[in-house]
């Protein structure tokens, strides 16, 4: 019970203990497990730490006083990684052993064959790298066009396109009917069938509708007669 009272800090003896151990190797999960909490709960319980305002503030004071005390800054750790990379760069012969001695290794041109740790001077080279802001994705886009014809292109498209003009072929009721018309004129059966055939061959355009014409019926005009004496 004495654990979980609040004490120096606002933390108590289990807290305090697990920002210890998690300025170990930062992780929390194993930081929760060697400061006493259950196993099967430490990752959820670590996260949840370190989200406490009083132990994140902990964490934070106690790293700042390490860093103060082992004297580490922006140099020294830039410093650290040029040493490594150049040692890393730094080749060594390939030794074999040729009975009781030790040999360097030749190839197939009897020249000595050398080696050098290329992972580790790749990693400090890539950090280093990362520090200068040397390995940021840029995109270069070039264009073989001058800013005339784009002036051009744009007037183009900002002008309104004119819609082609169509030519419609009447259609009279008449014409749709194939009754005769006697009307004064002369009388023409017209086949409704022949009549839309010419039109679907012909070459103009339609609408994309076609008015409906309700065809009237043919007019008969009966001349009148005369009166009988």
């Amino acid at each position: 019970m004495a654990n979980k009272k609040p004490k120096r800090g606002g933390l108590n003896e289990k807290q305090r203990r697990f920002v210890a151990e998690y300025l170990i190797d930062l992780n929390a999960t194993q930081a929760a497990i060697r400061a006493g909490y259950s196993r099967h709960t430490a990752k959820s319980q670590g996260q949840r730490l370190l989200t406490n305002v009083a132990i994140a503030a902990a964490v934070g004071t106690k790293t700042q006083k390490q860093i103060e005390k082992l004297d580490i800054s922006a140099d020294y750790v830039l410093r650290g990684l040029k040493e490594v990379g150049e040692r890393c760069m730094t080749r060594v012969p390939v030794m074999v052993r040729d009975g009781r001695h030790l040999v360097q290794k030749t190839d197939e041109n009897g020249e000595g064959v050398w080696e050098f740790d290329s992972a580790g001077a790749n990693r400090a080279l890539e950090l280093l790298g990362k520090h200068l802001a040397l390995f940021t994705d840029k995109l270069a886009l070039t264009a073989k066009v001058s800013l005339s014809e784009l002036i051009e292109q744009s007037e183009q498209l900002d002008q309104p396109k004119s819609m082609p003009a169509q030519t419609v072929a009447p259609v009279t009721g008449e014409e749709i009917s194939g009754e005769p018309v006697q009307d004064g004129g002369s009388s023409e059966i017209v086949d409704p069938e022949s009549t839309l055939e010419a039109v679907a061959t012909a070459d103009v355009a339609l609408p994309t509708a076609v008015p409906v014409v309700v065809a009237r019926p043919p007019i008969i005009r009966r001349a009148a007669k005369e009166p009988t004496e």
